[in-house]
């Protein structure tokens, strides 16, 4: 599957904490380890545009995008996925980080994302590619919080 994955901070286009995205770079390497396509977007260091995120998310076929978020960057987090409106049916959304373990349900209520990930994703999210890659039932993976039409699970 072919995987972004974006590292929110407190405000775009500013250049304001520096450290590395550990948690999107360990799900990045599990993932790769396991087949898939990665991308990685650190938006403490890169610009954001919605029209830049949405031509690459179409040129790159990204099929699941998961977005790494602090409580301090929950704004920024609401942004990105609100601008993925226009392509939300072609993707599948997932939230994971500090703010989305501490707030599951408001997390996936608020940013209208699919799943959330909570606490540490690395087995997690490999987990979840395989069940969408293989049209499984998300049931039996643990640590998610998800959507089941109206339901939260």
């Amino acid at each position: 599957m072919r995987v972004l994955l974006a590292n929110m901070p407190v405000k775009f286009n500013k250049r304001e904490n520096l450290e590395p995205p550990l948690g999107i770079l360990y799900l990045g390497t599990m993932l790769e380890q396991n087949g898939h396509k990665v991308f990685l977007k650190d938006y403490e260091i890169e610009d954001f545009s919605k029209e830049e995120l949405i031509r690459f998310i179409k040129k790159e076929d990204i099929k699941l995008v998961g977005v790494s978020f602090r409580t301090a960057s929950y704004m920024s987090a609401r942004t990105f996925v609100n601008g993925l409106a226009e392509i939300r049916n072609r993707i599948f959304i997932v939230a994971g980080g500090h703010h989305a373990t501490a707030f599951p349900k408001r997390a996936i209520l608020d940013l209208l994302c699919d799943v959330v990930v909570r606490g540490e994703g690395e087995y997690t999210i490999i987990e979840l590619v395989n069940a969408l890659q293989n049209d499984k039932t998300l049931s039996d993976i643990k640590g998610i919080t998800y959507r089941n039409r109206e339901e939260i699970i």
